[in-house]
């Protein structure tokens, strides 16, 4: 995929970025704003609709999939969106830092747990095997 055309909600920047796909935004409400201008920060993509009221000029697309497709800047777009890709990839991992963050929350929530079954009961008993949640 060259590039991929969208309002830019969250779930569309996940994506886009898991892919390592170059990015053409088209926010209209709510926080696609805020993440298409992550995304021409982070120089991933661009933002062809500036407007609120969503309404796009046929020629400003035309010139950013031009830019994105063919110029060197969007050469560069490309390079920065593989490398995020790459980033992510790693951060899903064993050991990368999503995985470890996701293990700790769920480590922490199980000793929550455990110490509400303490305070209730004055004793600790030991969880069924069947209660404990392991993030593989």
């Amino acid at each position: 995929m060259g590039v991929f055309v969208s309002h830019y909600g969250w779930n569309s920047m996940l994506e886009s970025i898991a892919l390592g796909v170059t990015l053409i935004t088209w926010p209209m409400v709510a926080d696609q704003h805020f993440n298409s201008k992550l995304v021409v920060e982070c120089g991933i993509g661009i933002q062809v609709c500036e407007r609120r009221d969503g309404i796009l000029d046929k020629q400003r697309v035309k010139e950013g999939v031009t830019l994105v497709l063919s110029e060197d800047k969007g050469k560069l777009m490309k390079r920065g969106a593989e490398k995020l890709k790459d980033m992510a990839g790693k951060a899903i991992v064993s050991g990368g830092s999503s995985n470890t963050n996701l293990q700790d929350f769920v480590s922490d929530i199980h000793k929550l747990q455990m110490a509400r079954t303490v305070a209730r009961e004055g004793s600790l008993k030991a969880p069924k095997d069947d209660c404990v949640l392991k993030i593989i």
